[in-house]
């Protein structure tokens, strides 16, 4: 049971780390840096909803979500699919705004993967 909370402790340490290195100053001129970068900040939030924390994982999908609907790619779209998974739960207008963007950027993607 120890050994649980501490798993779960490093991981939301793990999650605070990565949402600063992908925090503002990530963009070159406007232009958002290559998709892994993209799918990064996509999954990050995800982890933010998985972690119980829907009202910063919200506010942290708005600029998840900007970034991503200038990348088109397979992999994004994936992410955006983790994305809409992580936040079923949560019942917020935040939240629903974030699942109706999420959902249009999939569904606009023409692939396989999309919701």
């Amino acid at each position: 049971m120890g050994t649980r909370g501490h798993e779960r402790h490093g991981a939301g340490q793990q999650l605070a780390l990565g949402c600063a290195l992908l925090g503002d100053g990530q963009q070159d001129a406007g232009r958002v840096r290559p998709h892994p970068r993209v799918m990064d900040r996509v999954g990050l939030t995800a982890a933010l909803f998985d972690e119980g924390q829907a009202e910063r994982g919200a506010a942290a999908a708005q600029q998840a979500l900007d970034d991503a609907a200038r990348v088109d790619s397979t992999l994004v779209t994936s992410r955006l699919n983790t994305l809409l998974d992580a936040a079923c739960p949560y019942e917020t207008a935040a939240v629903d705004e974030v699942r109706t963007r999420a959902k249009n950027l999939a569904t606009a993607r023409s692939t396989t993967i999309a919701a």
